[in-house]
């Protein structure tokens, strides 16, 4: 795995964290969202990760009924926004992260220290 991967996975983590203790949960139509923020960096993670088309027959289904080679999770996506969009990753279960934006600053760090117990 390389540096950025790793970087971006974990990445990823701390802002899945953060949304699972602190993030809103939104639904608008086809579309379920989460948010936080962190200061003045918004976190948002979106299931599927663009809008479906509203005759889009859904593709994923769990339990007994499910069939491993058509019915896959909905890929997820998820958007880092501090003064425009400054990470983007897209993915479905643990081995398929695709990066499509990742500008690193001073956002990582607040995000770090949003993951952190309290002094």
């Amino acid at each position: 795995m390389s540096r950025v991967r790793e970087e971006a996975t974990r990445l990823l983590n701390d802002a899945l964290f953060v949304l699972w203790r602190d993030g809103k949960v939104h639904r608008a139509g086809d579309v379920l969202t989460a948010t936080a923020t962190i200061g003045d960096v918004t976190l948002m993670m979106r299931e599927p990760p663009h809008r479906l088309p509203k005759d889009a027959e859904p593709r994923f289904r769990a339990g007994r009924d499910a069939n491993p080679k058509t019915d896959i999770p909905p890929k997820l996506g998820l958007d880092i926004r501090k003064d425009g969009r400054v990470f983007s990753v897209l993915w479905r279960g643990s081995a398929s992260l695709t990066i499509v934006r990742f500008r690193r600053g001073e956002w990582e760090a607040e995000l770090r220290r949003a993951t952190l117990p309290p002094a």
